[in-house]
């Protein structure tokens, strides 16, 4: 009997032991898990950070474009304007140059019927005189053979 109280005595030291390392080694193993998540969460909020530093900067990136291209446009927009408004004033040169043009052969016509007006009484004028004298001629020559005659 003494043999069997020893080996249960010894079976429970053994299971002591046993749950003494067992114990040991779980708190080894949390104490590893708790290491790694800790490294785990680490990395993660590393990852996290240069994720939003890298986002801030296309972010900024992207502004930056898009501020290049706005004044881009702006600037090609103004030249556009200046062009147009020199075109446009260009064109109203122009036209002020074609009225004045236009008015003067206006004038230049007026002048031509207003002196053809004045030839066509002229020659009506030179018609009557004309046929007057042709009539005094006539008459003339009548008296002239009339004296002749007498």
């Amino acid at each position: 009997m003494g043999a069997v109280i020893g080996y249960f005595i010894i079976q429970a030291l053994f299971k002591s032991q046993h749950q003494t390392r067992v114990d040991q080694m779980n708190a080894k193993a949390d104490q590893e898990i708790k290491q790694a998540q800790s490294t785990a969460k680490r990395i993660v909020d590393e990852a996290e950070s240069k994720n939003e530093i890298i986002k801030q900067r296309k972010i900024q990136e992207v502004k930056d474009r898009f501020n290049k291209m706005r004044s881009e446009f702006d600037s090609e927009k103004a030249e556009k304007l200046v062009s147009l408004k020199e075109r446009e004033m260009e064109i109203k040169v122009l036209e002020k140059d074609f009225e004045q043009k236009e008015d003067k052969y206006k004038d230049k016509l007026k002048d031509l019927e207003t002196k053809n007006a004045d030839l066509d009484s002229k020659e009506s004028e030179i018609l009557v005189i004309r046929e007057n004298l042709e009539k005094q001629l006539k008459v003339i020559a009548k008296r002239k053979e009339e004296l002749e005659v007498a």
